[in-house]
């Protein structure tokens, strides 16, 4: 075998072994809204339109707090998350957590399992530890807080009835 024939080859194990090692050691657990965003750099990003909801975001997150499953790995949460960021920043949404699940949706504490995930990312809101909406992997509407505000309202509604 000649030099360069060999170099690649050896070129060719050490990025698969390195890519496995990256598999292996992405960061999963849970995070704080602040450690989140102090450890992962992702930019929010600002959904278009949104200035016509604001009132109604704000008051149907309310006295909610909100789960976020993600993987660091993910194509779809990293078109996702950033615009939910946004959303938590100027929404003022309180009480955020991320869970980092790696590619079988698993952590360290198994919220991911617990929780049921089976795509990421998940978006589950709460009120008074209660699950009131889920949004899964992309929204249906392709606009995060449209299905935000539809999803809250409507529990908002049945709740009243009950």
């Amino acid at each position: 075998m000649d030099f360069s024939r060999w170099f690649l080859t050896v070129l060719l194990c050490l990025t698969s072994m390195h890519a496995v090692i990256a598999q292996n050691n992405l960061p999963t657990g849970k995070y704080s809204s602040q450690a989140f965003h102090d450890s992962i750099h992702w930019k929010p990003i600002k959904e278009r339109h949104i200035h016509k909801y604001l009132s109604s975001l704000k008051a149907a997150t309310q006295n909610r707090h909100a789960t976020v499953f993600l993987g660091t790995w993910c194509s779809d949460s990293k078109k996702w998350v950033p615009r939910f960021m946004y959303l938590e920043k100027i929404i003022g949404i309180k009480n955020v957590t991320y869970i980092l699940v790696d590619k079988k949706k698993s952590d360290p504490e198994g919220h991911g399992l617990q929780a049921g995930i089976t795509h990421v990312p998940t978006f589950v809101f709460f009120q008074d530890s209660i699950e009131v909406a889920r949004i899964v992997e992309s929204p249906t509407a392709d606009l995060l807080y449209i299905e935000m505000l539809g999803k809250l309202q409507v529990f908002s509604k049945d709740a009243l009835r009950d």
